[in-house]
Order: C-alpha cells, then sequence, then structure tokens
C-alpha cells in the first residue's frame, strides 16, 4: 500500500518484493547463486508504456536507499510522527535484496498535465528528468519501503516480546531451597527453621513482584496503541485546526457575528491539544536530563490549563536549584499529569482546592510531594491503588463531563514510569489543611 504524493503520476503502478538472502532458499537455490542473480538483476527498475528505462535497476540507488544506510539514519523522512518506530529504518532493505517494478506512462502523463509539471523522458531516452514530478514518483514508490521497514521492526519487536519469559520464582528457588535443606543438615534445627522461612519469605516476595510485573506487561500493548493512535488524531486535528482558523479569518473579515465564537471553540481546542505536547515533540521524548524540578512541575500546570482553571496549584515552595532525576521531559510529563489530574478529581465536589507541591529532603533522600485538599484516602490500604484498575473513588458526574479520571490505570501507570527513573512512590500523611498527599521519592548520590 502507499500513499501517492504531490506531483506523483495518476497512472502509477508498482509492485516491490523482498527477498531474504540468507538461510536455506526454496527449490534448492545457492545463497551465493542468488545473490549474484540479484546483483545482475535486482534493484527496482521503471517501465515508461512497457520501454524499460535503463538507468533504474541494478547498481543505481535512484531511491536514495544505500545513501540512507550509509548515513546511518534510523527514522524515515517521510512517514509521520505516528507512524515512525525506534530505529525502524534499520530493516529498510538494501537494493540487492529487491526485485521491483514500477509502471509509468510518461505520454499520458503529458496529455492529463498539459499546463502542469509532468514526468517526461530526457534527451538520451535513459532516464526521467528530475522535477516535481518525479520527485513525487520516487518519495511516493520510497514512502512504501518505508512502511514495510517499520512493518518488519514492529515484527520483530514483537517476536521478541514473545521470546521473553517473566521468570517462575518458585522454580528459580526450587534448585536453591534443595541446596539449602542439604547443607541444613549439619545446622541447629532452629537455626535451620529460620532460615528456611526467610527463603520462603524471599520466594514470596519475590512471587508477588512478578505477578505484578506480569499484569503491568499485560496493559503496555494498549496504552502504545492508544498513544500511536492519540498521536495520529493529534496530527491530523493540527489540519482541521489550521483550515478553522481561516475560516474565522474569512467570517471577521466580512464582520460576521459567529467569527467571536469560533474563536473561543478554536482557543478552547487548542488549549486541549496543549495536552499531548509532550509526547508530541521528539526531544520531549528523547533528550534525557536532570530537569529543574520547579520548572517542569510548572510546564505541566501550564499544559493542564483547560482542567485545572478553578484549581489553585503553588508551586513557588519548589526551590530553582531542586534537580530531577535523571529521565526525558515526557516520562516526568506522564507522571505529573497523572498524579494533578487525580488530585482535581478528588477536590470536585470541595469548596476549597489546592494543589501544593513541595519538596523536603531527609539525609539524601529527597521527597517531592503533591498534597491536595479533596476528598483523601485510607493510608492502609492507599497500595492497592497503585494496581491496575483499582480507583481511588468514584468518578462524579462532573468529573465525567471534565474527562477527569475513570479507567483506573493513572497510579499504575505512574509507578511504572517512576520505577523505571529509579524513584518510589506512595501515600503519606499530609501537613495540616491538606487531606491526601502523593511522595515521591528519591536518592541522591554523595
Amino acid at each position: 500500500e502507499y500513499e501517492p504524493f504531490p506531483g506523483a503520476p495518476t497512472n502509477l503502478s508498482f509492485e516491490i518484493r523482498v527477498f531474504n538472502l540468507r538461510n536455506r532458499q526454496p527449490q534448492g537455490i545457492r545463497i551465493e547463486e542468488a545473490r549474484q542473480y540479484f546483483r545482475n538483476h535486482g534493484g527496482v527498475h521503471i517501465y515508461d508504456a512497457g520501454f524499460h528505462l535503463p538507468y533504474y535497476g541494478k547498481n543505481t540507488d535512484w531511491l536514495g536507499i544505500e545513501a540512507f544506510h550509509s548515513h546511518r539514519r534510523t527514522l524515515s523522512e517521510l512517514l509521520p510522527d505516528a507512524l515512525q518506530v525506534d530505529r525502524g529504518m534499520n530493516y529498510l532493505p538494501t537494493n540487492e535484496r529487491l526485485f521491483g517494478m514500477v509502471s509509468i506512462d510518461t505520454s499520458v502523463e503529458r496529455r492529463l498535465r498539459p499546463s502542469q509539471t509532468h514526468l517526461a523522458i530526457s534527451v538520451t531516452r535513459d532516464r526521467l528528468i528530475d522535477n516535481e514530478a518525479y520527485e513525487g514518483l520516487r518519495d511516493t514508490v520510497r514512502y512504501a519501503l518505508d512502511r514495510y521497514a517499520t512493518y518488519e521492526a514492529n515484527r520483530a519487536i514483537d517476536a521478541e516480546i514473545r521470546t521473553l519469559q517473566i521468570i517462575a520464582p518458585r522454580e528459580s528457588f526450587e534448585e536453591l531451597s534443595e541446596n539449602i535443606d542439604l547443607h541444613l543438615q549439619s545446622v541447629p534445627n532452629d537455626i535451620a527453621i529460620a532460615i528456611r522461612q526467610d527463603v520462603a519469605s524471599v520466594v514470596e516476595t519475590v512471587t508477588r513482584a512478578n505477578e505484578r510485573a506480569r499484569k503491568e506487561a499485560a496493559i503496555l500493548g494498549p496504552l502504545a496503541t492508544a498513544g500511536i493512535a492519540a498521536l495520529a488524531y493529534d496530527h491530523e486535528l493540527s489540519k482541521i485546526l489550521a483550515s478553522l482558523k481561516e475560516i474565522i479569518e474569512v467570517l471577521e473579515n466580512e464582520g460576521h457575528s459567529m467569527a467571536t465564537r469560533l474563536t473561543a471553540f478554536l482557543d478552547r481546542a487548542q488549549s486541549t491539544r496543549r495536552l499531548f505536547s509532550y509526547v508530541r515533540e521528539p526531544d520531549n521524548r528523547e533528550v534525557f536530563d536532570r530537569f529543574k524540578a520547579k520548572q517542569t512541575v510548572q510546564s505541566v500546570v501550564d499544559q493542564l490549563g483547560i482542567l485545572t482553571r478553578k484549581v489553585r496549584i503553588e508551586v513557588s515552595s519548589l526551590l530553582d536549584e531542586v534537580l530531577l532525576p535523571i529521565a526525558s521531559f515526557a516520562q516526568w510529563a506522564s507522571i505529573f499529569q497523572n498524579v494533578m489530574l487525580n488530585a482535581v478529581n478528588s477536590m470536585i465536589d470541595q469548596e476549597v482546592r489546592i494543589i501544593r507541591v513541595s519538596v523536603n529532603n531527609v539525609g539524601r533522600t529527597v521527597n517531592l510531594d503533591f498534597e491536595d485538599t479533596g476528598e483523601g484516602i485510607d493510608l492502609d490500604h492507599s497500595a492497592a491503588l497503585f494496581e491496575p484498575f483499582r480507583r481511588k473513588t468514584v468518578v462524579t458526574e462532573t468529573s465525567a463531563k471534565l474527562g477527569l479520571g475513570g479507567t483506573g490505570l493513572g497510579l499504575t501507570i505512574v509507578r511504572m514510569v517512576a520505577n523505571d527513573i529509579g524513584c518510589n512512590v506512595g501515600f503519606v500523611p499530609p501537613s495540616p489543611g491538606y487531606r491526601t498527599c502523593f511522595r515521591l521519592s528519591w536518592m541522591e548520590s554523595k
């Protein structure tokens, strides 16, 4: 499948086959013979009304594949962000693995586009003139190959995930327990019992951690799919909003009263779109650094403005010099967004709505606290709130209308991301005047 690029021929069709010239080949063909055949006849050929253009085919890199590999690029220059895969272009097949035919008809293009740039044969009749139409042809074919590369990258990732096995703790400790029993025969009975109890406790702890990891891994796939869909939606929304802005400008020039109402709608839509800004920009996902806590929290507060308009969020007590552990901005934004939206959700029916973000140090431990004036939680059972689909409260009708909460995955995501960064999360007793305190903590090096 392919998407035609601007200027591409209207009657373009092509078929490209990718061969894996490794391992045993069908029909008993020897690997070296197959590779030699592709060196002599492979590549992607262009036919103009059935006539083969000699320039395109073997030993030519008209699609820029070999140059792309030589520069060690890993992301496509043609695919939108929503279709990119990390290091996806590592799976872009080289010309020596391709056998393809591109069918065009320059005479038809000349008739269909007499006043526009169209495909045309050079004077030597061995190649096409390098113009906008040719660029459209090249980019359209290359786009299809880039899509193939990302498909192969996803297949490789899926295969790797399937081969991963979550450790079965009881099986892993079985041999250890047997060896311990052998050595405990010469140990006093009370000591042997204590050691066996300790081993059993370790096995149980690891088993619970393993089960938690299994549950969290099960939700990563749907979350990743939702994230890709959100990016694709955001891409299309940007086009819609740009068109809406043009319509508003026309209405304003005509003095139409509807322009004011549409402007308000556009402002609200753009504010909502900012919720996705932390994953939309590549630098936010790919740059890892020790960001300033106050500046990072304030950035997330600004992004959430449309959802927190009636909530006072205080960050003034955060010191400018406090640095967060090394991570990407996207990771921190995902934590802070979920934590603050949880707090906002718990304060919907409260007269006083305040979130205070503060930091305190206990030795080398840094505690970043998010306190709110919501309805509070039962600290004795707060650990269960980090499990998938466990909610702190029933989502009220007001919250549902605002789009706040309701999935039961917010704190699960927070714990997953925080653990990856090297932080601990949990609920602790709040300060006087507050009902809930979420704490994120980490250890600073000496």
